[in-house]
């Protein structure tokens, strides 16, 4: 049963090898956290040779800490938010080699453990729902399902810019430099926290690459400035990223959009997709960050 699941996982594209990295420095965000019950489940992170390396059943908001040499450091920050559908964070593809991409370039990264829809504790188990819960919300046959996730996500996702940024002189960044960058699910945690009310706590800049669908309201003209990207054979891309960048435009908000032919939702490789970070990096540079 377990290969079968297996075999079925990696043909919808769910499974990927996975790499060994360097547990990096893990700080807890809300004051509270060191009070909270001893008896509440451990977020669970998994690694294996037929699967990349996820996180899941994140009950307490963290961040993984990866600072930039400092002899390319620039001064800037940003928080990266992987996506999961709120059921997992992916880790390795949406989050470490973000960072460590983020680092070459000189920018600190922060990797956000935000809070998630409580999964199996097995992982067997945690399998099959996957392959259940995932096909129809890819699809957007089921995107409202995933909506009302997004709230405690969020929280811990202002809650991170203010974190950060009352760290900034500690880690050697400008507090005015502080972006954030989400996937999928991690776009929606990044949109919400780019329109939180209290614009002290908003990212600096901020970019949504294949985000999910979130019902932004009105976007203000003093909105952060965003980078836009996904596929056009990406079925959330007609419901998600062309009305998230219409809602800046219309705000008078900052905004660049690319929309690629081929890539699906992941942007696989070898696809036109891959160009993002080549488009993203001009963008980061014309905005001096």
């Amino acid at each position: 049963m377990r290969a079968s699941l297996l075999r079925s996982a990696a043909a919808a594209g769910l499974l990927w090898v996975a790499g060994a990295a360097a547990a990096p420095l893990n700080l807890p965000i809300w004051p509270d956290a060191a009070a909270a019950g001893s008896d509440e489940p451990s977020e669970q992170d998994s690694t294996a040779s037929w699967h990349e390396h996820y996180v899941r059943n994140v009950r307490r908001a963290s961040l993984d800490i990866y600072l930039a040499d400092a002899s390319k450091a620039t001064g800037t920050g940003m928080i990266v938010c992987p996506g999961g559908a709120f059921r997992f964070l992916t880790m390795q593809g949406e989050g470490e080699r973000i960072a460590h991409w983020l680092n070459d370039r000189g920018i600190a990264a922060f990797i956000l453990h935000y809070r998630l829809k409580p999964t199996a504790r097995s992982e067997l188990l945690f399998l099959a729902q996957m392959l259940y819960q995932l096909p129809p919300l890819l699809n957007g046959s089921k995107i409202d399902e995933i909506k009302p996730l997004a709230a405690p996500a969020i929280a811990d996702g202002v809650q991170a810019v203010r974190f950060v940024r009352g760290r900034a002189e500690q880690w050697q960044l400008a507090p005015d430099r502080i972006g954030m960058i989400g996937f999928s699910a991690g776009g929606m945690v990044t949109l919400g926290t780019s329109l939180t009310a209290d614009v002290h706590n908003r990212p600096d800049f901020s970019a949504a690459i294949y985000s999910g669908p979130l019902d932004l309201g009105r976007v203000p003209a003093d909105a952060p400035p965003l980078f836009a990207a996904a596929a056009a054979d990406d079925p959330l891309t007609a419901i998600a990223t062309r009305p998230i960048a219409a809602a800046w435009k219309a705000g008078g908000a900052p905004v660049e959009l690319h929309i690629y032919q081929h890539g699906g939702h992941g942007f696989k490789k070898g696809s036109d997709s891959e160009r993002w970070t080549d488009d993203f990096s001009a963008w980061l540079q014309a905005r001096h960050v």
